[in-house]
C-alpha cells in the first residue's frame, strides 16, 4: 500500500505541476525498485519452502532436520507441527504436551 501511495503522490505532483515533489516521489520510488532488500522489507515475502526468508536465521543442522521432515511429509507422514516448531526455533520438537 505504501508503494501505491508513493506512485499516487508522484502522479498528483505532476498533475499539480509541482516538479520538486514529483521528482522527490519518483526518486524514492526508483530507490525502492532498485533495491530488492528494501522492496522485500516494505512488501514482505510470500516465499515458502527452501527459499523462505525464515530459513535464513536457522543453523545448517536445523535446515537438514527440516529437509528430512519435508521428505517424511512427501511420504504421507503428518509432520506439519514439527516443521512449524522447528521454524519458530523451539528446541523440544517432540513434546506433545501442547
Amino acid at each position: 500500500m505504501a508503494i501505491i501511495k508513493l506512485i499516487e503522490k508522484c502522479y498528483l505532483a505532476r498533475h499539480e505541476e509541482n516538479l520538486v515533489e514529483e521528482e522527490e516521489a519518483y526518486r524514492m520510488l526508483q530507490e525502492i525498485v532498485r533495491s530488492p532488500e528494501l522492496l522485500k522489507a516494505i512488501c514482505g515475502s510470500c516465499l515458502k519452502g527452501p527459499t523462505s526468508p525464515e530459513l535464513d536465521k536457522m543453523s545448517p543442522e536445523d535446515i537438514d532436520k527440516l529437509d528430512r521432515l519435508r521428505k517424511l511429509e512427501a511420504k504421507g507422514f503428518d509432520v506439519e507441527k514439527l516443521q512449524e516448531n522447528l521454524i519458530k526455533g523451539k528446541r523440544n520438537n517432540f513434546d506433545d504436551s501442547d
